[in-house]
């Protein structure tokens, strides 16, 4: 914002085209959901949001939300239930700690 206020000052078409390419990507930005909602949360730049745009970076926070619990829960659910890949894995385990002592034995005869 301070940037194209101060070259918006500047007078010269280098200026001109600076400042239209930082107005555009302000438009991009804006349309962004994650971007959207950090401007939400900051309340020196939240008046730039239409009423609108606070409503979606609500709704924006609320999925977010969501879905982390939702992960949180699939992680706790995952380490509470063994699956039949963690047997390959035992035995993955096994068979590298077999060949630890078989070489750690080898190492001291």
């Amino acid at each position: 914002m301070k940037c194209v206020i101060d070259t918006g000052k500047v007078d010269s078409t280098f200026a001109r085209s600076v400042v239209d390419a930082l107005k555009a990507r302000e438009t991009l930005l804006l349309q962004n959901d994650a971007f959207r909602a950090a401007v939400f949360h900051d309340p020196r730049y939240n008046i730039l949001l239409s009423e609108d745009d606070r409503q979606q970076a609500r709704v924006h926070l609320s999925n977010t939300w969501a879905n982390i619990l939702r992960l949180s829960r699939d992680a706790n659910d995952c380490r509470e239930s063994p699956t039949s890949s963690l047997g390959i894995d035992d035995e993955l385990d096994a068979l590298l700690k077999e060949k630890e002592k078989s070489q750690v034995a080898e190492n001291y005869e």
